[in-house]
């Protein structure tokens, strides 16, 4: 199994030196690539540039930017710039939008408009020029000597999402959770989606991602103030829409239907959203679904049982050092 790091927040960390180092414990300990998230809190070029400059080896990508708050042309010359600091380690990951867009008053793009935009910045990479919204970019270096060759691939987590990422995507990452019939789903409908292109599975780098929690026990992790927010969020923006299709058990639809309606985009992170989870019955169903939490005994048997079900490649996190502690006995286990 390969680990990835998602660094949402550099504000979770106190200090800059602590997050710089936590950086360079991640890549001794093995760790493939860390993406830099995208939000409403920080700016992540930034972040993914301070990570690049402090580590040789694993690859730093710009995750979940997203085509509403981002111009292709700056995606484009900011993944450029983060290859050449990076010495060609650079990757981005596309998402349709949620919180970073929800709280700038736009709503996430549609399945096509995400199409667009990767073709816009696939092509500015390989060739300095393109053609989006009607409007003709052309851009000058560093993207023709650093641009070609970078991955993207795209966040998914909905049936069509999933589809596009096999279709066109060098990689894909998974949102859409961990049970054995979501997993089946997914791999299935990725598949699809590469046949479309004339690929096939093995033509794609696929990750997965959910809401990890790791701290000295159990109880300690499902208790920690973020797990619950954490998996709020995830089942709010990753369970909208089709329920069928996304796999949600039918006793669940009525009450998730409501919970998506309540849900206070402004307290993405807040107690409120927390309660309606919990008053509505979702918060096991959440955790079943998307958690990887518990002391580190309990996450090396997450970890493995994921594996073998088909998950090869996950993503995992870290906030301070201590973090890193529990964190690398967890990956010398499973790598």
């Amino acid at each position: 199994m390969k680990i990835s790091l998602n660094i949402r927040a550099p504000g979770s960390t106190p200090d800059v030196d602590e997050f710089r180092e936590i950086m360079r414990r991640a890549e001794r300990a093995g760790v493939s690539c860390v993406g830099a998230g995208e939000s409403m809190s920080h700016e992540s070029f930034t972040i993914a540039g301070l990570i690049a400059a402090d580590t040789s080896s694993m690859r730093v990508g710009l995750s979940m930017i997203n085509p509403i708050t981002r111009l292709p042309g700056t995606v484009a010359a900011a993944l450029a710039s983060l290859n050449y600091i990076s010495r060609r380690r650079a990757y981005l990951i596309i998402a349709r939008g949620d919180g970073a867009v929800h709280n700038a008053g736009y709503t996430p793009a549609k399945v096509e408009t995400a199409r667009a935009y990767f073709l816009a910045i696939r092509e500015l990479l390989e060739s300095a020029e393109t053609t989006y919204k009607s409007r003709h970019i052309v851009m000058r270096s560093p993207l023709k000597e650093w641009g070609p060759g970078i991955p993207l691939g795209f966040v998914a987590e909905g049936p069509r999402m999933l589809q596009l990422a096999g279709e066109l995507g060098d990689l894909v990452q998974v949102g859409a959770g961990f049970t054995r019939e979501v997993v089946e789903d997914s791999l299935e409908r990725i598949r699809d989606g590469a046949h479309e292109s004339g690929r096939s599975l093995d033509d794609l780098e696929i990750w997965w991602g959910g809401r990890f929690r790791l701290a000295r026990t159990t109880k300690e992790a499902v208790e920690h103030p973020s797990t619950l927010t954490s998996l709020a969020s995830m089942g709010n923006h990753a369970l909208r829409g089709d329920f069928v299709e996304k796999r949600v058990p039918a006793e669940l639809h009525e009450r998730l239907a409501e919970y998506h309606l309540g849900f206070d985009y402004a307290r993405k992170g807040g107690a409120e959203n927390v309660a309606l989870m919990q008053r509505l019955g979702l918060t096991d169903y959440f955790a079943e679904r998307f958690g990887i939490i518990g002391g580190p005994d309990a996450v090396v048997a997450r970890l493995r049982h994921l594996e073998s079900l088909g998950v090869q490649n996950i993503e995992l996190g870290a906030r301070r050092l201590a973090d890193m502690d529990l964190l690398e006995d967890v990956i010398r286990a499973v790598v």
